[in-house]
């Protein structure tokens, strides 16, 4: 479109008349829309919320909007031809406006802030930008100034400035509070943790007492009424020292003196002992304990297993205390994992009371609980699970809790594991494929799980939920030319089912019959029905499942133990059952010796012992042992190779080897089996448990004895001052250690004693075998000290020399296996010099009482059968092991193992001189 002006004129001739018409026609569409941009920019500066000062190269103002009106008071007609000075306060600075007029007439544009007066005289800043108006060529006509009223601005800049200032004295004091409440309260942790030292040190010590006479006296023969009132007396001060533990427990964390292991350990083991721990309990109540553990999670990890072990029982021992029926599952799932570890989620369902919403967040804060009143029906301090995040998070994990009303909750917490180079029980995946098993069961959580691991280990599962289902599968099976492998059951489904399956026609073996306990203690009267293999006791794990059912495929029974009164203690069904069973004690060190020989020949067995595996080979040629004990690493021949020797040349007979060691569940359990081990024996070697294993596997002898084994009791050379002192030595677990001889204080402190002579030089001969690359017989030298210092309760020692194996086995460097080895030496020597204090004043005084006349005799026989090369020489030693290593010390190992070897003449040899050491310190 354009815009255009039109002119025209008439041209006429001279008469007037019109001739022709002229015209012009001027295209302005240019200067339309000059004059339409002159409009905008016109509006635009009259609606400006800044004022607009135009003036002439005189400043004499030509031209003010209405913001400038608005904000100085003047009208157009009073500021038109008047200087912009007219505004000037007087409180603007002289240098800003001759900064300001030196860039106009340098032609730039300035910016600052003034400060002016209006008309009524009220101040007020303005920040403003003044610049050159500048024509088409170039020239300066005019000045403009853009000025803004920052009065508000100001005013509000200066506000916060006074608030900064005051945050800042605030910040400042606070701060000076904090540095002293942090004082205070450095000061008060202090006073504090002296407090709690010293109160554990007054509480400690008397509990300690108590709960040692309280276990000396249980085994000195009390009638029923003062057995009972002394077990709620240990009981009581057993929860006592928890509660005291606890507390110290929160005081240590807090502290940051917690040190958090890595180790290797068995993750199952942790969940299986936590399950031992509560079972009594849940069982009273009737609740089921369920392990539901991932395969990935089955196998040897590195971690704190004490730690992990206390949280779990924690968790355990809360949904116990609020469950009164229903299940508890122990579950592990791994949440993420790399090449070199992964998180593990652990978790404890309960179907109990369950929590409400309003006290799930302050469940895991120190004395805090649910129910806090006083008559609440659950005791406990409120420090367990404020002790269990405490540990969690040591560990790298997170806690929380699920919880429904009525319905239960799910405890949880999670925690980073290293992944060792052992397969472990990870390798048991897929490991029975295509084997079939029938399950009997009704639907249960319990019954999910075993469903689960079936099905892992690669076996067929069908699942039937009574015994009549259960016989028609098999029929079925049967007929169909794919009979069942084996079935699992219930106890209580066991006789019901062996009595329809004798009535069955069966073209095909039946199927081996395993049964599922809920209790190992309880009654096994149908323990001896033909058909019955095997029995697992829950809660079950995948591992036992595996090494139960491949002993069961392969045709190793794993025997029911025979019924036993129940109001018999196992040692005592041993002697009244089992007594004169032929056992061979495979063991390379004298101390275990003693205390393995002290066990099974106070429940009436009959004990040969070997000090290497190739001696037990011989022997097991020799006589027909009821069952064999066996050390795993020795010198010469260790476990593993003297089992395969024995199932290689026992033909048709199969005597029972149970591995006894202390590395019985981190080993490669697999490769135990694959040797022909039956079962395992954990050291230091817990008497219940060693007695409980023995009955299961060792057989029958005889009918009841009238008069069971008398309890063990201490002996009195040997003052229960000695016991009481050695509570003071720092690493020493005198509980443990005495709990190993079941309460014979005379033998514990005897061993403690042999304890610190014997072994003095062992970190010595350690490192010269690493030096010289014998890497294995450096390592059997650290596991041997682990496994002696287990037994005794000498925990800095065997710990120190757990770590210390554990480098060997890595093959670390020889600078870190040196650093390890003298720290381990320090632990001993400390150990052994505090020891020695206590223990060399009454030794020297047992060894007076412990009838020298009996010990010359049966020296001089022994001497006498060595001379003639009599092999009752052997018989001799083995059935007096225990005095001869009492009074001969380290020289009794020696002696017996050259008699186990048949060099009598070297035999011979180590005794006199043995001899004439016992004749000068006496």
């Amino acid at each position: 479109m354009h815009y255009f002006d039109d002119f025209g004129d008439v041209i006429a001739d001279e008469q007037g008349r019109p001739l022709y018409l002229q015209g012009l026609m001027l295209d302005v569409t240019e200067r339309k829309a000059s004059e339409t941009e002159l409009v905008k920019l016109s509006l635009a500066m009259e609606q400006s919320p800044e004022s607009i000062v135009i003036t002439d190269l005189d400043a004499r103002i030509e031209y003010v909007n209405d913001a400038f009106v608005r904000t100085t008071g003047y009208s157009r007609e009073e500021a038109m031809g008047q200087n912009p000075s007219m505004l000037q306060s007087g409180r603007t600075p002289k240098a800003v406006y001759a900064e300001m007029w030196e860039a106009l007439s340098r032609g730039q544009t300035w910016k600052g802030q003034l400060v002016n007066k209006r008309k009524d005289g009220s101040e007020y800043a303005e920040f403003a930008s003044l610049s050159p108006v500048r024509q088409r060529d170039g020239s300066v006509t005019h000045y403009l100034a853009i000025k803004e009223d920052i009065t508000e601005k100001l005013e509000l800049a200066q506000e916060l400035e006074r608030h900064r200032h005051h945050l800042e004295e605030l910040v400042e004091q606070r701060t000076q509070e904090l540095q002293q409440a942090k004082a205070e309260a450095e000061a008060a942790s202090i006073a504090k943790s002296t407090f709690l030292a010293n109160m554990s040190h007054e509480i400690r010590t008397p509990l300690n007492a108590i709960i040692g006479f309280a276990y000396l006296l249980q085994r000195s023969g009390l009638d029923a009424d003062q057995t009972d009132k002394l077990t709620k007396l240990t009981d009581s001060a057993h929860h006592l020292l928890a509660v005291i533990n606890d507390i110290l427990d929160l005081s240590k964390i807090e502290a940051g003196k917690v040190k958090v292991e890595a180790i290797d350990f068995d993750l199952e083991r942790v969940l299986l002992n936590a399950c031992a721990w509560i079972a009594p309990k849940a069982q009273a109540k009737g609740l089921e304990l369920i392990i539901d553990l991932d395969p990935g999670l089955s196998g040897v990890f590195s971690g704190d297993p004490t730690r992990l072990g206390q949280a779990l029982l924690n968790y355990v021992g809360n949904a116990v205390k609020f469950t009164e029926k229903g299940s508890i599952i122990l579950r592990g799932r791994v949440e993420q994992q790399d090449d070199t570890s992964l998180l593990a989620r652990i978790e404890v369902q309960d179907t109990g009371i369950g929590i409400s919403p309003e006290h799930l967040d302050k469940l895991f804060q120190s004395f805090e609980q649910a129910d806090s009143s006083t008559t609440r029906k659950y005791g406990g301090t409120g420090l367990g699970l404020a002790i269990t995040r405490r540990q969690v998070e040591l560990l790298g994990g997170l806690v929380g809790v699920e919880s429904v009303p009525g319905q239960g909750s799910i405890f949880w917490f999670t925690v980073r594991l290293g992944k060792t180079d052992a397969v472990g029980r990870r390798a048991l995946v897929g490991s029975l494929p295509g084997r079939k098993v029938l399950l009997v069961d009704a639907a249960s959580d319990s019954r999910d799980v075993i469903v689960r691991m079936l099905h892992v280990l690669g076996m067929h599962c069908q699942i039937v939920e009574s015994v009549a289902a259960a016989l028609s599968a098999v029929s079925a099976a049967d007929g169909e030319d794919v009979p069942f492998d084996c079935a699992l059951l219930d106890w209580q489904s066991s006789a019901e089912l062996v009595q329809g399956m004798d009535g069955l026609r069966l073209r095909h073996k039946p199927p081996r019959l395993l049964v599922l306990r809920a209790d190992a203690a309880a009654d096994q009267s149908e323990a001896n029905r033909p058909g019955f293999v095997a029995e697992l006791v829950k809660p079950v794990t995948l591992s036992v499942l595996h090494d139960t059912l491949a002993d069961v495929l392969k045709g190793y029974p794993r025997r029911l133990s025979a019924p036993a009164p129940a109001t018999l203690e196992a040692e005592q069904a041993l002697f009244c059952h089992h007594r004169g069973c032929r056992v061979l004690l495979v063991e390379d060190n004298p101390i275990n010796q003693a205390v393995a020989l002290e066990l099974l020949t106070e429940v009436g067995l009959r004990v040969d012992v070997a000090g290497d595996g190739k001696a037990a080979v011989a022997m097991s040629e020799q006589t027909p042992y009821d069952l064999i004990l066996m050390d795993l690493q020795m010198p010469v021949m260790d476990g593993l190779e003297a089992t395969k020797a024995i199932r290689g040349r026992e033909g048709g007979r199969h005597v029972t080897i149970l591995a006894m060691t202390a590395n019985a569940f981190d080993e490669d359990r697999a490769i135990c089996m694959e040797a022909g081990m039956n079962d395992f024996i954990g050291k230091p070697v817990d008497p219940e448990m060693l007695y409980t294993v023995l009955l299961k596997w060792l057989p029958e002898q005889g009918g009841l004895m009238a008069e069971p084994p008398a309890p063990v009791s201490g002996d009195s050379a040997y003052p229960a001052q000695s016991l009481l002192a050695l509570q003071n030595i720092h690493g020493l677990d005198c509980r443990l250690g005495m709990k190993c001889v079941r309460g014979n204080g005379a033998s514990y402190l005897r061993l403690l004693r042999q304890f610190a002579l014997d072994h003095a030089g062992d970190v010595e001969d350690l490192l010269e075998r690493y030096r010289d690359g014998n890497v294995d017989g450096a390592r059997l030298l650290a596991h041997t000290l682990k496994g002696v210092a287990a037994t005794l309760g000498a925990n800095a020692v065997q710990m120190a020399a757990a770590e210390l194996e554990a480098a060997i086995r890595s093959q670390k460097t020889l600078a870190e296996v040196e650093r390890l080895a003298a720290g381990l030496d320090d632990d001993y020597r400390q150990t052994a010099v505090a020891l020695l204090q206590v223990l060399t004043p009454v030794a020297e005084q047992a060894v007076e009482q412990e009838a020298v006349a009996q010990l010359d005799a049966l020296l001089d026989r022994l001497e006498c059968l060595l001379e003639q090369c009599n092999i009752e020489a052997n018989g001799l030693f083995q059935k007096n092991a225990a005095l001869f290593t009492a009074g001969l010390g380290k020289s009794a190992g020696e002696l017996g193992r050259q008699i186990d070897n048949f060099d009598y003449e070297k035999a011979l040899s180590v005794l006199r001189m043995a001899r004439g050491e016992l004749t000068r310190h006496v």
